[in-house]
């Protein structure tokens, strides 16, 4: 399976180059490939790209797709040297604007594989090449998704703060500085730019949640409760405002009402609803009920890329004392590139890995978590305690 932003990735090479190659060698091929691509059918298309370029060696598009199929089949080296392939030296207008989406495309490779310098070099190199303009904001997404990955939150927030400084911005990158202000623990700014969003858009109920969030956190429970109470004035106007209704109630603490949105969601074909009815269930102390929708959500939606998913899975195997199992979640969770539940994952590592005995990794995982969140004394009391235990 692969995530939502990297469909998105691979749709915006098929849209550039989708008729780039009429009438050439092996362009027969790469349709083929094409049309198993859009029906995430990795192999079959990988399969179809290659017979293309053994048709036309010389055709970067064939190679900027064939390696997005790797990296939809979780083969990211191969990704990485079937990019390098398409790579030419030349230089004019054609060969900047292909060497643009193959830096891109390793970029994407190694992000996946957790090598986030390479990464964030590749997407410089594709960032400094002036042609196909389309995928510069695109290219900022990665690059701030990188700096996070990397710690360097104030990075990020330049970057956001930038891609934000026009006429039109688009409004849900608010809640991505928000959320870069909040791990850097500026929760004032990131509750003005979750104020922000919901000036342009006062029906974001996203917007509402991440303010929620910051508010509760900072244990202002009152001006959090205030903040639901104006996102209950929202009108429900379909099916996916009627979920997100359900996520508002489940926030407010009003399970029954939840459920009952969320259900609806649910036989509406909203099958993300899951997930919060698995979280409802873990309110109520039900963790077995909790890891059935968990499950659930994974069999429906293929693979996960929700952090909080990974978060909550593995609380329900810690109440089931399997801690090794557990860790291997927040491992999972913390690869991903929704960093929304990091913290939690990042403080579990710590305990998980206490858990098992491994001090040595234990030590190494809360002086990484401290380096991030300064501010929690009692993880640099912890990491104290660590040093005692771990083995040299």
């Amino acid at each position: 399976m692969i995530t939502k932003k990297l469909r998105g990735a691979i749709a915006i090479c098929l849209t550039v180059f989708l008729t780039a190659c009429s009438g050439s060698a092996g362009n027969s091929y790469y349709k083929t490939g094409n049309k198993y691509m859009e029906k995430g059918q990795y192999e079959e298309a990988l399969n179809s790209y290659e017979e293309a370029i053994k048709k036309n060696s010389e055709r970067a598009e064939f190679y900027i797709a064939a390696g997005f199929a790797n990296i939809g089949l979780e083969k990211y080296e191969d990704a990485i040297n079937t990019f390098d392939k398409g790579y030419s030296p030349k230089d004019n207008q054609i060969v900047r604007e292909n060497n643009k989406f193959l830096f891109r495309g390793k970029g994407i490779a190694y992000l996946k594989l957790g090598k986030y310098p390479e990464a964030l070099l590749q997407f410089a190199s594709a960032s400094a090449i002036k042609e196909a303009s389309s995928l510069d904001n695109d290219l900022k997404k990665y690059i701030a998704l990188t700096e996070i990955k990397l710690g360097d939150y104030k990075s990020a927030a330049d970057v956001y703060e930038e891609m934000l400084r026009v006429k039109n911005p688009d409004v849900s990158l608010y809640g991505k500085l928000a959320e870069v202000y909040f791990a850097m623990g500026e929760a004032v700014k990131a509750a003005e730019n979750y104020d922000l969003a919901i000036s342009k858009e006062p029906d974001n109920f996203d917007a509402y949640f991440g303010k929620y969030e910051i508010l509760s956190a900072k244990g202002e429970n009152e001006q959090a409760d205030e903040v639901l109470n104006k996102a209950a004035g929202i009108k429900i106007t379909n099916d996916i405002s009627g979920y997100k209704a359900g996520i508002l109630e489940y926030l407010r603490g009003n399970k029954d009402k939840a459920k009952e949105y969320l259900n609806t969601a649910y036989t509406k074909g909203i099958l993300e609803s899951s997930y919060y009815l698995a979280k409802i269930s873990m309110l109520e102390n039900d963790y077995t009920g909790a890891k059935v929708f968990f499950e659930k959500y994974e069999q429906e939606l293929g693979k996960v890329t929700v952090s909080g998913w990974y978060d909550g899975m593995a609380e329900c195997l810690i109440k089931e004392e399997k801690y090794e199992d557990a860790l291997n979640y927040v491992l999972k969770g913390l690869a991903l590139e929704d960093v929304s539940a990091m913290k939690q994952l990042m403080l579990k590592k710590v305990t998980l890995y206490e858990k098992t005995v491994d001090y040595n990794k234990a030590y190494e995982a809360a002086v990484e978590y401290t380096k991030l969140y300064p501010e929690d004394k009692k993880m640099a009391r912890e990491v104290v305690f660590l040093s005692t235990r771990k083995t040299k």
